[in-house]
């Protein structure tokens, strides 16, 4: 080993030595590449190793004694700074995708509302140039009508409106005729013959079978008081219950007598 002798007497070692030290820093402070010299970076200075960010070297599989870097693994704190600008990002995009959409519809709106006015003073074109397009066409009244408010000699002031009146008489309903003998009415099970008076009010009700009317309890409870006032006493002794009453065959009846007259054609009626 050289040894080199300083102003004081001392001695020290080569400079062999010396610069063999400083490479044993180097390789400590700077991180390495393949070749053992350290790495450069973008600035042009090398690569600094840090204390929280040490770079682990591995052998590569295949067993060829290079030396290789693992990757830098992203701290959480960069995870989470990356994951929240992605997601602000495609905020943006949502909050621009949606101005665009309100405006498109603004768009669309005012188009329509332009076509609307656009048609709207084409028909007041059309209904200036034909004025009886759209207006319906008065009927011209009889010659021969009396016109009162036309009169003269001041027969509107004497409040004079019709000279004569004719009224060809009031029209009465035919009488009554009976049930055939084939339609019964029938109480608590058993056929029983009425008075005309009470078998005519009995049809009423039969006739409104089917209705709602005959589900209501104030309903049947009028129209059986009504219908016991022209009872014989008789009917009155026995007919107590109108829960008891049958007018199913009487209602087929006049349902049958309504279809034939809808039948008939006009002539016939």
């Amino acid at each position: 080993m050289e040894v080199e002798t300083s102003h004081n007497g001392l001695h020290s070692e080569s400079s062999h030595h010396h610069k063999s030290h400083k490479e044993h820093k180097h390789k400590k402070k700077y991180v390495l590449g393949p070749d053992g010299k350290p790495k450069i970076g973008p600035d042009g200075r090398p690569i600094k190793i840090k204390s929280k960010h040490r770079i682990k070297e591995e052998v590569n599989h295949a067993g060829d004694g290079i030396k290789r870097e693992k990757p830098d693994m992203p701290s959480p704190k960069a995870e989470k700074r990356r994951s929240d600008g992605e997601a602000i990002e495609k905020l943006k995009k949502k909050i621009k995708k949606e101005k665009h959409g309100e405006k498109r519809k603004h768009e669309v709106e005012q188009d329509v509302k332009q076509k609307k006015k656009k048609i709207s003073k084409q028909e007041i074109k059309q209904e200036m140039e034909s004025p009886t397009k759209g207006k319906k066409v008065k009927k011209e009244e009889p010659e021969d009508k009396w016109k009162w408010w036309e009169e003269k000699d001041n027969a509107k002031d004497s409040g004079v409106k019709w000279k004569f009146l004719e009224h060809k008489g009031p029209v009465f309903a035919p009488p009554y005729e009976p049930l055939p003998k084939t339609v019964q009415f029938k109480y608590d099970g058993k056929p029983m013959k009425l008075s005309l008076e009470a078998e005519e009010v009995m049809t009423f009700y039969a006739k409104m079978l089917d209705h709602e009317y005959t589900s209501k309890n104030d309903f049947n409870k009028n129209f059986f008081g009504d219908w016991r006032k022209v009872m014989t006493k008789e009917e009155k002794s026995i007919i107590s219950d109108l829960g008891k009453c049958n007018f199913r065959d009487v209602c087929t009846y006049f349902q049958q007598k309504t279809e034939e007259r809808k039948a008939r054609s006009k002539a016939e009626k």
